[in-house]
């Protein structure tokens, strides 16, 4: 009787074993379609599917790179990086020049042409808070430490709290720094949407904010784009329904072999303005971009 049951049981895990490999294998996400943060999960899975051998990720080699260049600043870094970028763009433009983007990252030429190409507007400046949420997404930092640098970025009172409009607007950075890099398109009026429907269900203070001013689509729309009630507290909340996610991706990874050190924490204290550096020094031809490869050449 007992070597019947016995044969019973390995039959049964047989079956089992059979009709579990039998299942299509599921793509990264899909076993989070029902969860909350789902929305921006799928989003993110549509942005960077995949990064195998044969992913685009690692054909154009643009990802890869950004982490050679920036996989191995940690957290301090990052803020010593800000620090240096109030100092260079005083007037708080919120560009950079080729000669400015050299100054602030100190890499070899080389690598700032690459970083000049893919990032520059008219081929002649860089957007310095893009340039800023990439080196954050693509630093050592935990996934909370580049979430509150990244809310430093986007928080247009400095208050130390955003919108959910600033939200998504930093969510959209985000995915657009690895859209360049898969090519995929990232719209700011999707990624709104759905951050603005799941953070009822995500954030219990934004959740009763409603509750007081009404549930209606305008009052909603109003509150999102309005209310400054998402500080370090609440953005502590939202992260947790991305972590699996971004646990998957090569980004939650220690720096890759070759990574180019960050400068000293101290390498922006005595920085002089790059005013005062082009009055002394001729400028190269190689101004950045196409135009600099070429004179290059």
């Amino acid at each position: 009787a007992a070597q019947g049951v016995a044969a019973g049981r390995a039959g049964t895990q047989r079956a089992f074993c059979v009709r579990r490999c039998a299942q299509p294998k599921r793509r990264r996400g899909e076993r989070r379609a029902g969860a909350m943060g789902a929305g921006l999960t799928r989003t993110l899975d549509r942005v960077l599917p995949e990064t195998g051998p044969t992913s685009i990720w690692v054909k154009n080699a643009r990802g890869p790179t950004l982490q050679r260049l920036f996989g191995a600043y940690k957290n301090p870094d990052l803020w010593a990086l800000y620090r240096r970028l109030k100092k260079i763009d005083a007037n708080g433009s919120g560009y950079l020049s080729y000669e400015e983007l050299s100054q602030l990252l100190g890499l070899p030429e080389f690598n700032l042409l690459f970083l000049f190409d893919l990032f520059s507007q008219q081929n002649s400046i860089v957007n310095s808070r893009e340039l800023m949420t990439t080196v954050c997404v693509f630093s050592s930092a935990r996934l909370g430490e580049k979430g509150r640098f990244l809310m430093s970025q986007f928080d247009a009172s400095n208050t130390g709290t955003c919108t959910g409009a600033e939200i998504a607007q930093m969510s959209v950075a985000a995915l657009g720094v690895l859209a360049r890099c898969t090519g995929a398109v990232v719209k700011v009026k999707d990624v709104a949407g759905i951050l603005r429907d799941e953070l009822p269900g995500l954030l219990p203070v934004y959740r009763e904010l409603l509750k007081k001013k009404g549930s209606s689509r305008a009052v909603a729309e109003k509150c999102f784009k309005e209310d400054r009630c998402i500080a370090q507290v609440e953005l502590d909340q939202l992260l947790p329904s991305l972590q699996t996610a971004y646990d998957e991706l090569p980004l939650a990874h220690p720096a890759p072999p070759g990574a180019l050190p960050p400068p000293a924490m101290d390498w922006g204290e005595a920085a002089p303005p790059v005013a005062a550096q082009q009055a002394q020094v001729p400028h190269s031809p190689a101004g950045g971009g196409s135009a600099a490869g070429r004179a290059l050449r």
